[in-house]
């Protein structure tokens, strides 16, 4: 633990001093230019703070006139993932938590530090720890899916999900299950769905579960999961004392040599 401390006071100096040598950030207004700048801030409603040069102060730009940002990962954050690539979870925790805080408001290196601090967090065992990070952005859940979404923020949904439903608060967790299903990315709305049907059967909500578990046969079959869902299907269906259940069962294996 004084480990970790040290460590953590040392995050702390790291973000207090001035950077430098970090890559240009690229900012791309509505009416078609480019600015450059050193260090942009997260503004209120969308805003963005950017360091103007010159002006030696920063300037803002509304919502409306900036059409996306380009930042890039800096040196933090590419520490941290070092950290974890060695295994270090505690210390990369640490670490990913700070650059979480410096990115607030940031996309999509706020999802980024967020979704990678819990994983890290949850494998140095601080479950709870994990939760709090994932809760921390809770702006960032609310938003409506759009070709601009990360795919980091379906991760941070589905981890979320999982941990309430680790913690029987399974009123937080359908929510976030609901929202997944309909999301771009086919693994994590294949894996949200069947979370959905699991947490159903384990509330003994057999006809609801099976709905889910036939829905992902049909939505997603080239799921690697697929055969997960059947087999689910099955059992539901056995719950119900449906002779239908046999449908699902897997196909019953040749013997060996047999012609």
């Amino acid at each position: 633990m004084k480990g970790l401390a040290l460590f953590s006071s040392l995050v702390f100096l790291l973000f207090s001093l001035p950077g430098s040598g970090e890559e240009e950030i690229r900012l791309f207004l509505a009416d078609g230019k480019i600015l450059r700048t050193s260090a942009v801030k997260a503004g209120k409603n969308g805003s963005l703070l950017f360091y103007h040069d010159k002006a030696k102060r920063f300037v803002l730009i509304p919502k409306h006139l900036l059409r996306k940002a380009e930042i890039p990962k800096g040196k933090e954050l590419k520490k941290a993932d070092d950290l974890f690539r060695k295994k270090e979870y505690g210390k990369s925790a640490l670490l990913y938590k700070a650059c979480l805080e410096k990115m607030r408001g940031l996309p999509p290196w706020e999802i980024y530090s967020a979704l990678h601090a819990a994983r890290a967090f949850l494998l140095a065992g601080e479950k709870e720890e994990a939760l709090k990070i994932l809760e921390s952005v809770p702006a960032a859940k609310e938003a409506p899916f759009t070709e601009e979404t990360p795919e980091e923020l379906y991760e941070v949904l589905l981890l979320s999900a999982e941990l309430y439903c680790g913690k029987g608060e399974k009123e937080k967790a359908y929510p976030l299950l609901e929202k997944l299903v309909s999301c771009p990315k086919d693994s994590c709305a294949s894996q949200a769905l069947l979370l959905k049907a699991d947490t159903l059967f384990s509330e003994g909500k057999f006809r609801s579960s099976f709905d889910a578990y036939f829905l992902h046969t049909i939505l997603f079959p080239a799921s690697p999961r697929q055969e997960r869902a059947k087999a689910g299907c099955k059992k539901a269906l056995e719950k119900l004392q449906d002779p239908r259940a046999k449908l699902f069962a897997p196909p019953a294996k040749s013997a060996s040599g047999a012609r």
